[in-house]
């Protein structure tokens, strides 16, 4: 399998990494979206190996928010979304970040 996923906190960085446990190659382009800001806070292509992590960058947010993460690799789409900032989350924050995807599958 092969997702594009953000990884915990650390010194107020979160770092954007393919892992791809898979024995084939992916490449393509992904884009992160903050669902508060509506902002793109990273857009890149990448190429991950088989079988390997791969750091594509570091991400800084500020507060609370929820990162959308897309991509599309050898020609296949994908998603995946990260909370960040420090619990407890607001319900009614958390369902208009969602709203984001209004329209979309996920």
């Amino acid at each position: 399998p092969f997702i594009i996923l953000c990884g915990e906190e650390k010194d107020g960085q979160h770092d954007l990494v393919c892992a791809n446990s898979s024995f084939k190659e992916f490449s393509g382009e992904v884009t992160v979206i903050d669902a508060k800001t509506k902002a793109i806070v990273y857009s890149g292509d990448f190429c991950s190996k088989p079988n390997q992590n791969t750091h594509l960058a570091k991400l800084s947010p500020e507060g609370q928010g929820m990162y959308i993460i897309k991509w599309t690799a050898n020609g296949e789409m994908g998603s995946n979304t990260y909370l960040y900032g420090k619990a407890p989350f607001s319900f009614t924050e958390y369902k208009n970040w969602l709203n984001f995807f209004e329209g979309e599958t996920v």
